[in-house]
């Protein structure tokens, strides 16, 4: 048996470099809606017995786990916004901001990890009951995303907070495995 490659071995792939084919049914919905239900519960279940000191805690400039958290609240108003959007008529869905100004804005770190997740869940729950109530014959309505330049149906803008979700528990993951790691190696007789 192969022992498990470490996050930290692999190579790091920016969200902002990723491209998109967006070539599936729009029947796919209700199985996109079930990974975007399951993000809070994912997180939960990896950050649930982390002192507050660990999830704040961050490796230079980067975000903590919790920002992580506060992060994906913050983008599910940009998931809705689109929604909005793609309901008027318009052409053109708006651009996020590259810098996550908003995140950085946000301070999550100055508030319970509870108030943060909290939001993250009530955020997402908005999120999904707005997607599951869509129009069925609307699904595929679409306007141009400004970054992919590429239409983005309904079912598109699902799948990409789907896979935007999955980025970034990824990223968490990595940062928790990060903290296990040196827990054990300051203490190899309590493994983290």
């Amino acid at each position: 048996m192969h022992e498990p490659l470490p996050h930290e071995a692999l190579p790091h792939e920016n969200w902002s470099s990723r491209t998109f084919v967006f070539d599936f049914p729009v029947a796919r919905l209700p199985v996109i809606l079930d990974r975007l239900r399951g993000a809070p519960d994912r997180i939960e279940a990896k950050l649930r017995d982390l002192p507050p000191s660990t999830l704040i805690a961050r490796d230079g400039e980067a975000w903590s786990m919790q920002e992580h958290v506060g992060h994906l609240a913050d983008l599910d108003a940009l998931h809705a916004r689109r929604l909005d959007e793609i309901e008027r008529g318009a052409e053109t869905l708006s651009a996020h901001d590259m810098t996550n100004q908003a995140t950085w804005d946000a301070n999550h770190n100055a508030r319970t990890f509870a108030e943060v997740f909290g939001r993250f869940r009530a955020t997402r729950h908005e999120l999904v009951a707005r997607f599951a109530h869509w129009p069925r014959d609307r699904v595929a309505a679409s306007a141009l995303h400004p970054r992919l330049q590429r239409p983005m149906r309904v079912v598109d803008i699902a799948f990409f907070a789907a896979e935007h979700d999955d980025y970034y528990i990824a990223e968490i993951e990595a940062i928790r495995a990060k903290f296990a790691a040196a827990a054990t190696t300051a203490d190899p007789r309590h493994p983290a």
